[in-house]
């Protein structure tokens, strides 16, 4: 994936995030997607529940957002 210079942080994966009781686990999802969303670094330190929503939720939403950005029709 290529880098992107913005996103939309969502609602909902605050909310998810907000979930996780580990504050090291929260800590690491938050940043598991500023960086997926900014420069494009798969995370590395995600596992369990955290992995697999950012693996469905959040990853298809930000490449989505970056198609568009990459195409001008960004929305």
């Amino acid at each position: 994936m290529s880098k992107g210079t913005e996103f939309n942080f969502l609602a909902d994966w605050v909310k998810f995030g907000d979930s996780l009781s580990d504050s090291q686990e929260r800590y690491g999802f938050y940043m598991a997607i500023s960086r997926y969303g900014v420069y494009g670094e798969e995370p590395k330190n995600l596992k369990g529940a955290a992995l697999d929503y950012f693996n469905t939720k959040v990853r298809p939403n930000i490449d989505k957002q970056h198609g568009r950005a990459n195409h001008g029709n960004k929305r």
